[in-house]
């Protein structure tokens, strides 16, 4: 089954901040790039975007983490 890249980069970020990682910057752009061939500099713009944004933004039940990166891809 074929996963959209939208999807994919979603489910990692919803999930990224369980991963033990001494630079999960890195870990997040090489794991995606490596398992799904994603450009690492659309990959660095779209974590550095998301990590801008305050953690009562990111944590909150209105955020639509799937538009964000939607937008981000775009």
């Amino acid at each position: 089954m074929e996963q959209k890249i939208d999807v994919i980069i979603t489910n990692t970020l919803s999930n990224l901040y369980d991963w033990d990682s001494e630079n999960i910057r890195e870990d997040f752009i090489s794991f995606l790039n490596s398992e799904y061939a994603i450009n690492k500099e659309k990959l660095a713009e779209i974590y550095d975007s998301y990590e801008s944004l305050s953690p009562l933004t990111r944590d909150s039940v209105t955020f639509n983490l799937n538009d964000f990166v939607s937008k981000q891809l775009n």
